[in-house]
């Protein structure tokens, strides 16, 4: 006799898409009517109206029938509710931000429900408050959760995977550091990213004293000791200008680094621009951010309606059209410097790339991260239970092979070697 608890898991549907008025979310329904047909899927979303033009805009665009694919009107308001619809499928994926406001809800009740879970939270102070929260209670239920999966930060989080698998080919290493510098091609920040930084520097500032507790519970090794450049500097790696990148990846690559352990190496995160001129616009956007983060709630709101002017259009209010996205792209390149077991030092370079980081890479991320809990957590995934980062999460999976195949591609390159 079948258990209830298995039979229920064999008829539940494949994925179900949180947050469906949003952005990332159509954009992700979208690719998968597209390029998966095959998949069963549902869209959660608490307005009945706003989730019917959803649908009738993607019709119109892919000239295919969402007929398909289940409706939830449900909000985070109703965890019970959300729970009961969650059960119905074997991963759910989570587009709802600022995470901070609705994510920990969100990730209870997968939970609950016995439903993996995946997001595309960029923001450290959630992704540290679900890991407090819920890493118990996650391996208890048999549940994978697994943050940041979008473009915060699955790329550099699994490309440092593909690069210490590549060295350890070769060498033994002892001890490894690295420098990872990202280089974004005609990307813009849209008004959700903006409101998501000030939401994350508002939690972050109640987290102070737990930060620094944190710290000092932590030991660096050696290789974590070198000390990160703040400060603008011309970077002859990549022969570009480099800035400190202060979103999730450094915190995303650390706690993947607690997971894996042996020789993960430590790493420092940067962002390349080519002139002077790119270097002055990042700092004044910079600048914006913590002018409105200093402002009251009534003027951030006020400042939110004028982003596009107050940021010479840096950030935007409306998407992009499809051409601007089809002329964006990123590439990440890592630059590892270590010691192997022979004492022999070596410098190994690999690189990321793929298509716009926000409208094509994250969507694809997060499928190709659903995918690959869907086809493995019977087999590599077995024992994978609890929260995770991308790179803990996937290191012993095909998630490799299966990004490439959406054109978000691992290379190594000769040490030298300079991109675009």
């Amino acid at each position: 006799m079948v258990p209830k608890e298995k039979k229920e898991t064999n008829t539940r549907k494949d994925i179900l898409i949180c947050g469906g008025n949003g952005f990332t979310a159509q954009k992700l329904l979208e690719y998968i009517v597209e390029q998966r047909p095959r998949l069963k899927i549902g869209v959660t979303c608490r307005n009945a109206q706003k989730l019917a033009g959803v649908f009738k805009g993607i019709e119109l665009a892919t000239h295919k029938s969402l007929d398909g694919v289940s409706k939830h009107i449900v909000g985070v308001d109703d965890p019970k509710a959300l729970s009961r619809v969650f059960k119905k499928y074997r991963v759910v994926i989570n587009c709802i931000g600022p995470f901070a406001h609705t994510g920990l809800q969100i990730v209870d009740a997968a939970i609950k429900a016995k439903t993996h879970y995946i997001d595309c939270t960029g923001e450290p102070g959630f992704m540290g408050q679900s890991m407090a929260v819920f890493s118990d209670k996650a391996l208890a239920a048999g549940v994978m959760v697994v943050h940041a999966c979008g473009f915060d930060s699955l790329p550099i989080d699994i490309g440092m995977v593909y690069t210490m698998k590549e060295i350890g080919k070769s060498k033994e290493v002892v001890e490894a550091y690295a420098e990872s510098y990202m280089h974004l091609v005609n990307a813009r920040i849209n008004l959700g990213t903006f409101r998501t930084i000030i939401t994350s520097l508002d939690l972050l500032k109640g987290r102070k004293p737990e930060k620094k507790a944190l710290a000092k519970e932590h030991k660096p090794t050696p290789s974590a000791k070198r000390r990160v450049k703040k400060m603008p500097f011309f970077s002859k790696k990549t022969n570009m200008y480099a800035l400190i990148f202060p979103g999730s990846d450094s915190f995303v690559l650390r706690e993947t680094r607690k997971k894996l352990g042996g020789i993960y190496p430590n790493c420092h995160c940067y962002i390349s621009v080519s002139t002077i001129f790119g270097v002055f616009c990042t700092l004044m956007l910079g600048l914006l951010v913590g002018l409105v983060y200093l402002l009251p709630n009534a003027l951030r709101e006020v400042a939110y309606k004028y982003i596009d002017i107050l940021s010479f259009g840096r950030v935007r209010s409306q998407g992009p059209s499809d051409n601007e996205i089809a002329c964006s792209a990123f590439q990440t390149k890592i630059f590892i410097k270590g010691v192997d077991k022979t004492g022999e030092i070596f410098n190994f370079q690999t690189m990321v790339s793929g298509p716009d980081p926000g409208y094509v890479t994250t969507p694809v991320a997060l499928l190709v991260s659903a995918e690959t809990i869907l086809a493995n957590e019977k087999t590599s995934l077995k024992k994978t239970r609890g929260i995770f980062t991308p790179g803990a999460a996937f290191s012993e999976t095909d998630i490799i092979p299966r990004l490439a195949k959406e054109q978000i591609v691992f290379s190594t390159l000769p040490v030298g070697v300079r991109s675009l």
